[in-house]
């Protein structure tokens, strides 16, 4: 097998001649080498394959846990904002991401890549558009160098809508001198996800902030309208 370095020709003498795979030692790291191969049988050698080049250098490290986010202020009901923290350079640099999403409203474990980063290594944000409102949407992420794409990172999951807003005070259904019973009204806006419950938060009757919530947060629905005491 031989390796270029440098415009020069240098024959791993090492190698045995027959086997199909081979490490290449004694290499500088980070180097970028270029790498061909011959092959030969009883009348000699054949031609120079064309070459390979890679770095000598690991594989990117996977996108780290929690890294792939969501920022709620740049989406809307049906488009996803993606941001992730960039990967540190190996012995050579990240040069950019490739980002994955499989959808489950269509039934599909098939992810497709919806964003493309080669050679854009200061590119760690994307939106992700024209997504069905309330559906959720699941991503996951690669790193890239010179030789390739890293693992997947762990596979993280979005809803395409945003926290309901608009939502009406409460009202009094009944009070005594040591309890005050209240109701409340859906929110104009559920944001383009089916609302999953309320939470219900009182101050220290000290006309403070309402911080102190007095129900659970998955009370679903009218049905049973909490008490404060």
């Amino acid at each position: 097998m031989w390796r270029e370095t440098g415009g020069a020709s240098v024959n791993d003498t090492a190698y045995g001649g027959s086997s199909l795979t081979h490490s290449l030692a004694g290499l500088t790291s980070g180097a970028i080498y270029r790498i061909s191969i011959r092959s030969r049988n009883g009348e000699g050698y054949s031609a120079f394959s064309q070459y390979l080049e890679l770095a000598a250098s690991s594989l990117p490290a996977a996108p780290v846990a929690a890294s792939l986010r969501k920022n709620v202020s740049l989406s809307a009901k049906t488009s996803i904002y993606l941001e992730w923290d960039k990967v540190p350079n190996q012995q050579v640099e990240t040069s950019g991401y490739l980002l994955w999403m499989a959808s489950n409203a269509e039934g599909s474990e098939d992810f497709v890549l919806i964003m493309n980063g080669t050679e854009q290594p200061e590119r760690n944000e994307f939106s992700v558009l024209g997504l069905q409102s309330g559906e959720r949407y699941r991503f996951k992420l690669q790193a890239l160098n010179f030789n390739g794409a890293s693992v997947n990172s762990s596979v993280y999951t979005y809803n395409a809508c945003l926290p309901p807003s608009s939502l009406p005070a409460p009202y009094r259904l009944d009070s005594t001198t040591s309890s005050i019973t209240v109701g409340w009204n859906e929110p104009l806006d559920d944001g383009g996800c089916p609302i999953t419950g309320f939470a219900l938060y009182r101050d220290q009757a000290d006309e403070g902030v309402p911080l102190t919530e007095v129900n659970s947060a998955n009370e679903a629905g009218l049905a049973s309208v909490p008490t404060v005491r």
